[in-house]
Parts: structure tokens; C-alpha cells; sequence
């Protein structure tokens, strides 16, 4: 399984396998555009912050244990959250073949706290995203 690269600049475009802390709810985090890739964005309630990473489909394959393992440590890395979300090519992931994807997803639902989701249209490939969570509410814009 891949590592994720933690990014500090809050105005970079978080790219595949990176991730980012603590940036403030409304103003939210700039992902690059996703081909068939999810997104994962959490929020803190008590900060007022959100977090979120760009995960990319591993090209090796993976035990169940190591599967396990990436995701919890994926979701510790973006903190402690009351609000989370899943976002992009959802059904990419839930349905393909060799099922690494699926228990990628499975395991992200279960170590998430109050999860959501959110399916972007194919034709959102060809776009970056922005993810902020305001009054309770997640919000995608391209």
C-alpha cells in the first residue's frame, strides 16, 4: 500500500496520495481533479477544522490485515472528527473486480465517524474540487 505525503500549504491543491489537516471549515481544501480517485474529508467540531486526503486505487495487491492497517492509520492521520465524508468514484471503488477497492471502502466507512457520501458524475473528472463544510452541511464545488 502506498504512503500518503502530508501537505502544510493550505493553498495548494492537495494531490493524489497527499493529505492535509486542520484547515478551517468554510474556507476548505482544493483537491486536484479525480479520474478514479475518492476523496476523504472529516470535521472537527471542536476546532472548527476539516481535514481530507486524495486517495488514488493501489496499484498491489494487499492482505485484509494490510488493508486494515492503511486505512486506520489514513484516518488517524486526519484527526479526531465528528463529521466525515466520501467522496468521488464511489462506484469505481464499490464495484471493481479484484475487490482491494471494496475493502479499501469498507474499512474507510468503518473507521469514520458519522459518514456520508457523495458520488461526483463522470463528467466532474475534468475538474478540480473544493470540499468546505458550512452550517452543518458538506459542500462540493467544482
Amino acid at each position: 500500500m502506498y504512503q500518503f505525503t502530508r501537505v502544510e500549504d493550505p493553498a495548494r491543491l492537495i494531490a493524489e496520495k497527499e493529505y492535509i489537516t486542520g484547515i478551517p471549515a468554510a474556507g476548505g481544501i482544493n483537491f486536484t481533479k479525480f479520474t478514479s480517485c475518492l476523496g476523504v474529508a472529516v470535521y472537527n467540531s471542536e476546532t472548527g477544522s476539516i481535514s481530507g486526503a486524495h486517495l488514488v486505487p493501489p496499484t498491489e495487491s494487499a492482505t485484509d490485515d494490510e488493508i486494515a492497517t492503511w486505512t486506520a492509520e489514513l484516518v488517524a492521520n486526519l484527526g479526531t472528527h465528528t463529521e466525515s465524508l466520501i467522496f468521488g468514484f464511489y462506484d469505481i471503488w464499490k464495484n471493481v473486480g479484484n475487490g482491494n477497492l471494496y475493502k479499501i471502502l469498507k474499512n474507510l466507512k468503518n473507521n469514520l465517524t458519522n459518514y456520508s457520501k457523495d458520488k461526483l458524475p463522470e463528467s466532474a473528472a475534468t475538474a478540480d474540487y473544493k470540499v468546505k463544510y458550512i452550517a452543518g452541511e458538506w459542500d462540493i464545488n467544482k
